[in-house]
């Protein structure tokens, strides 16, 4: 008779750590699913932002003729937009579009000068 009441005890044990692992399986499913769908909502918009923000504009060309005082730095200044992240990446991409090495220009030069329109 102590067996029987052993066996039963020890069986309803058995089902409640089984309907344990199931919950708590159930509970680390919703999670990671809930998890993985705030995961690629965040990238989604996020990356939505950085490219409309680009796409919205066309980039361009202009020339400026570089007057007497003038500056790579006071070009970029007057022509920088936010597209171009920073002034200090956007007097690099002047440098770059200019074929320029360093950041000393002369006057009569004529410089490219990228913008957004």
């Amino acid at each position: 008779m102590n067996t029987n009441v052993n066996k039963r005890t020890s069986e309803r044990q058995n089902r409640n750590h089984r309907r344990m692992v199931r919950m708590i399986r159930r509970r680390l499913l919703v999670f990671l699913v809930v998890f993985g769908i705030s995961l690629v909502a965040v990238t989604a918009f996020s990356g939505a932002e950085k490219t409309s923000a680009k796409t919205d504009r066309t980039k361009m060309l202009t020339s400026v003729y570089v007057q007497e005082g003038d500056s790579l730095w006071s070009i970029a200044e007057e022509y920088y937009t936010p597209e171009f992240g920073s002034i200090r990446e956007y007097v690099k991409e002047i440098r770059n579009t200019n074929g320029l090495s360093g950041d000393k220009i002369l006057y009569g030069y004529t410089l490219l000068i990228p913008y957004y329109n």
